[in-house]
């Protein structure tokens, strides 16, 4: 969660008023279209961890000719930031996000607006793609050293920066080549086999870091309740078995190397998701040709296993927003009553993903995975 004050994270129970305000800018000219020039109709953005692109920005303009002229510049990026005005003036601002200006359409009927659709700066990622060079990896650097290589290396100029360049993955990237170009594949498939995610995050600024896991002691960042002082409005509670894996079977995918495949599988006594339970042994096949050792294998197979553990029950939650939330966060949800006689259910969950609107008034929905024990059972 970007760092709030307590009074904004309490904005949810207390009077307040919620804004956002937009600007643009032209990478050609260097203009800056500011917010008193983009007032903002509609709009709404969604931060989705399951998603390549992980910050989307859905945006309704006025239809002003000279507006709609301004955003043509290909590679134009909308800044977005939300405020909070409290009940003595004063005024709480942060980052929304960074997007490229990807689709715009303005209609020139009578009540014709102008739409956009933005995702965030990994859309450099997805699009620039390898060239006849560049299609090899730099054998001797490490895992963080080639994906970090390989973002970066989708500007020619002026990278962003890096808000969280996790270093803790020394292996070696070895040999690899790529033969379709695909920068973005290159880059998730090195992460995604070390437990690591890569995405831009709301100040626009690059982040590599461990994949966020659950366990019963991690701290939550906000409290989603019921209640008369609460910020629930709606919740549905769901559990879906077609995806659940109780174990993960990692292997490599690299040409002229040897390694056993890797198994990891929850033993957990009394735990109805061990393999020893009524699921059986319901195994996910992972391979991959940055995998090159054991260690890598197992490290893989081990996170792989606790994030399938936790996707069998899932929540869809609608409430008073906090447009501080990140996806990865950890929530502390605490269901209304439904009978007198039994506890209020409390859970820990991760946010998977957020939808956020722009304009004061709305209501912000979240789809969650529940929490799982501290143990994998191995």
């Amino acid at each position: 969660m970007y760092p709030v004050t307590q009074r904004w994270l309490d904005s949810g129970r207390t009077a307040h008023v919620r804004y956002s305000e937009a600007s643009h800018l032209d990478p050609f000219t260097g203009k800056v279209t500011p917010p008193d020039d983009m007032a903002i109709v509609d709009g709404q953005i969604t931060d989705d961890a399951n998603s390549n692109v992980r910050r989307m920005l859905n945006l309704t303009l006025p239809a002003v000719q000279g507006l709609y002229d301004a955003l043509a510049a290909p590679g134009g990026e909308i800044s977005i930031s939300t405020s909070m005005r409290y009940v003595d003036g004063a005024i709480e601002t942060i980052p929304a996000g960074v997007f490229i200006v990807d689709a715009d359409n303005m209609g020139y009927n009578p009540s014709g607006q102008i739409t956009l659709t933005c995702p965030d700066r990994w859309l450099r990622v997805q699009r620039n793609r390898f060239g006849i060079t560049g299609r090899t990896s730099v054998a001797s650097n490490t895992i963080h050293a080639e994906i970090q290589r390989l973002v970066e290396g989708a500007w020619s100029s002026g990278f962003p920066g890096w808000s969280q360049l996790d270093t803790s993955v020394t292996a070696k990237v070895g040999h690899l080549v790529w033969d379709d170009g695909d920068r973005e594949a290159a880059i998730l498939d090195m992460a995604r086999a070390h437990s690591l995610e890569v995405f831009f995050d709301r100040d626009g600024l690059a982040v590599l870091r461990p994949v966020p896991l659950l366990s019963t002691t991690s701290p939550f960042v906000w409290q989603v309740d019921a209640g008369d002082t609460g910020v629930l409005i709606d919740a549905n509670r769901s559990r879906d078995r077609s995806r659940l894996r109780n174990a993960v079977i990692a292997s490599t995918s690299a040409t002229g190397i040897v390694v056993a495949p890797q198994e990891k599988k929850n033993t957990t006594v009394g735990d109805p998701l061990a393999v020893t339970a009524g699921l059986g042994y319901v195994p996910y096949y992972f391979s991959s040709p940055v995998m090159k050792t054991t260690g890598q294998l197992q490290a893989a197979a081990l996170t792989m296993l606790k994030k399938q553990l936790g996707v069998a029950s899932w929540m869809s939650l609608e409430a008073a927003p906090n447009a501080a939330l990140d996806s990865g966060d950890v929530v502390k949800v605490i269901l209304p009553n439904v009978d007198r006689f039994t506890p209020r259910p409390t859970e820990l969950h991760i946010l998977d993903a957020i939808t956020t609107p722009l304009l004061p008034g709305g209501t912000q929905t979240m789809q969650t995975r529940s929490t799982r024990p501290d143990t994998d059972g191995t």
